[in-house]
């Protein structure tokens, strides 16, 4: 039984289409914060890596164009009720891309479930393989990855590793094909959607 879950990393992804594509001038990414939020603040751009970057410790935030995708990362492992990501990741696509069609976005979230008993790798191992891979070998860890097709484009993709043996550690992604940039408290709540899906996918483990 799961005893306990905690988030350590999040971040909201913006993929914009390829044609008519025009990155923000620099100076746009000094005019997002200002005051308190923008203390500490630090830019940085790398045109050969075509990467430009906005660090805002005050916020616990960083913000990443990579080519013609928008990354916001939460630094702060804030748990997604708390969590400022989504508020302003919605705040910076809207000032840097206004009135600009994205691709699609997708929430990426990394956690870690703990359990009040002993996370047998072993049997899982031999559930898929049989116990003759093991015979003359010690199993170090276990992991898998699935993805789940909502249709339309729209999917989660599960990265899950048994890192200890009360403990497992997972990568969610969750992709969703829409043209239009969410409005912020809808991209909050699919945000808190994705994290206690993975309740349901945990409490479903057979370990």
């Amino acid at each position: 039984m799961m005893t306990s879950k905690s988030l350590f990393h999040a971040n909201v992804a913006f993929v914009f289409p390829d044609k008519g594509f025009t990155a923000p001038e620099n100076g746009a990414f000094g005019t997002i914060y200002r005051g308190k939020d923008a203390e500490g603040a630090r830019f940085f751009d790398d045109p050969f890596a075509r990467t430009k970057m906005l660090i805002l410790p005050a916020l616990g935030l960083k913000a990443v164009l990579e080519g013609r995708r928008l990354r916001v990362e939460d630094e702060s492992a804030s748990e997604p009720d708390k969590s400022k990501l989504t508020a302003e990741a919605s705040r910076i696509v809207s000032a840097l891309f206004p009135n600009t069609p994205i691709e699609g976005f997708g929430i990426n979230i990394d956690a870690t479930c703990r359990f009040n008993n002993v996370i047998r790798i072993q049997n899982m191992f031999e559930h898929f393989f049989g116990a003759e891979p093991l015979a003359r070998a010690d199993l170090r860890d276990f992991g898998f990855q699935f993805t789940i097709d909502r249709g339309s484009g729209n999917e989660d993709i599960y990265f899950l590793k048994v890192t200890a043996p009360l403990e497992i550690a997972l990568h969610v992604n969750r992709h969703f094909a829409e043209r239009t940039i969410p409005a912020p408290d809808r991209l909050q709540r699919l945000f808190e959607d994705c994290y206690n899906e993975i309740d349901t996918i945990i409490a479903r483990l057979k370990a």
